[in-house]
Parts: structure tokens; sequence; C-alpha cells
């Protein structure tokens, strides 16, 4: 072993067989330096010693678990079936039958778990490298069992990303014109309050006709009645035509009924319905009038 394994870049055997005996004699030897290495930290001795032993142990692990991935690597290889070789050439020029996998396992004398572990590590040599890279680092000496682990780790959080479930990402987008609608529904608020007030200054101004047209009744005769009736419908219709003039402009607003906020829309609602409200309840006076003149 200490001729084959002198350093990370040894030439590994190209068979099994010999990858096989190769692994046996590394996992001696490392264990042979693991006892050294105890004794070694237990002694009072020079620290250029336990430097030499440490990286001396370091190089046969690293050469071990090299040797074990290549034997993954040869596994993966061999068919799970019986086949046969076309690419050597026999004395009666007939193919030669190619052990399956598991026969070739049971052959090398590897159990389950093993090669199993073996074909794991030439799946995933770059978690392979990053163990033998952190023990390096931390001047540790790295084993099957530490890169296993960080293979199962590995696997482990590549199946959790994979079985997780997106989440929901909102996205807000904010069109180019929306300081300018906001603005102008603003403005369009400010102007419905005004219009409410007009409407409530006008209704009490209607009440105060009525009643002005119900004491003119008893005062002044049927005929002074009628000529001011006449005079205040003129001036009710000279008006009404005035303030659709005025804000029939602001129909606009209509379309963005359903881009404003909700107290907005509800300010907006109740002025629309109280305008239809004061004109359903004028044409419902009217109507009544009207039939009485027939009666």
């Amino acid at each position: 072993m200490n001729e084959i394994v002198t350093t990370e870049q040894t030439m590994l055997p190209d068979t099994l067989e010999d990858l096989t005996q190769f692994v046996l004699v590394g996992k001696a030897t490392l264990q042979a330096y693991m006892l050294r290495l105890q004794n070694v930290n237990r002694l009072s001795v020079a620290q250029e010693i336990r430097d030499q032993t440490l990286r001396e142990a370091q190089e046969v692990s690293n050469a071990l678990i090299a040797a074990e991935q290549r034997i993954g690597e040869l596994l993966l290889a061999i068919p799970t079936q019986r086949g046969k070789r076309t690419d050597i050439e026999t004395s009666d020029e007939r193919s030669t039958e190619v052990m399956t996998k598991s026969e070739t396992i049971k052959e090398m004398g590897y159990g389950k778990t093993e090669a199993k572990d073996y074909q794991q590590m030439a799946k995933h040599p770059d978690v392979v490298q990053k163990v033998i890279d952190d023990a390096l680092e931390k001047g540790e000496i790295v084993t099957k069992a530490s890169v296993m682990r960080e293979i199962k780790f590995y696997k482990d959080r590549i199946s959790a990303l994979e079985n997780r479930k997106p989440e929901k990402v909102t996205v807000e987008v904010v069109p180019d014109d929306y300081e300018d609608t906001k603005r102008k529904l603003a403005e369009a608020k400010r102007e419905t309050q005004r219009l409410e007030a007009d409407y409530q200054k006008a209704r009490e101004k209607i009440l105060d006709q009525d009643k002005t047209v119900e004491d003119l009744k008893a005062q002044l005769g049927q005929d002074r009645v009628l000529k001011d009736a006449s005079r205040d419908i003129r001036y009710f219709t000279t008006a009404t035509h005035d303030y659709i003039r005025r804000y029939g402009g602001h129909v606009w607003t209509f379309e963005q009924i359903h881009n404003v906020d909700e107290a907005t829309r509800q300010d907006f609602i109740r002025a629309i319905m109280t305008l239809d409200g004061f004109a359903q309840q004028l044409i419902k006076n009217i109507g009544g009038e009207l039939n009485g003149s027939r009666e």
C-alpha cells in the first residue's frame, strides 16, 4: 500500500478485482495510520511529526475514497440483465456472455449496502470532492461514512425542493396613468360632494317654494298662484338646463367606477341615487298633478 498510495493523484487499478484488493489493503493501511495518530497525539512528539502523520493518513484515505468511487463507476456500467459482449474476440468467433450487476456484486463479495454506496459515490462526484476538500481544510481524515452522510443530505435537500409546492406570488402592477387617474378621481369625489351640497340646497329651496305656493294660494287667489307657478316652473326648467350643461361633462367618471376605492365608489353611487330619487319623485308629483287635472 505504501508503494501504490503515495499521493492523491495515484493511478488506480483498472479492474474490479484489482480495485477490490486495493480497497482492502487501503482500509487496513488507514486503520494503522489512525492508531498511529492516536499514539502521536498521546505522546509529546514534535508538531512536525504529527503533521506528517496526518498528511500521510489523508493521502491514504483520499486514495481509498477514489478507489471506492471508481468501483461505483464500473458497477454502474454493468447491465442489470444478462447480455453478450461484442467488443472482444473469442477463438470460436462467438460473443461472450456478460455477468449481470447482481452476479458481479456477488462474485466480488460486496454487500448490497456496500455496492449501493459505491454507486452513489460515483453518481455524486461533486459531493465527494466537497467532503474531501472540507476534511483537508479542517485537518481531518475523510471516510466513506462522512461521504455518504453528505450525499444523503444532498439528496434529501433536492427531494425537498422538488416536492415543495410553489409559493403564490402576488405582483402589484401599477398602470402608467395611475397618479393621473388618482388625481382625477379625487377631483370627481370633491365634485360629487359639491353636487350633493347643491342638491340639498336646491331641495330646501323647493320645499320653501312649495310652502310659499301654499301661502300664496291662501292669500292671493288662484290666478296669482298660477302666474307665480308659471314663473317658478320656467326658473326650474332654466336652472335644470344650466345644471346639466355645467356638470354633464363629468359623465366620464362612470368609466372609472370600477377602478376607485370602495369608499369613493359608494359616495359616487349615493350621489347618483340621490339625483335619481329626486327625478323620480318629481315625475311622480307631476303625474299626480296631471291625473288630478284630468279628473
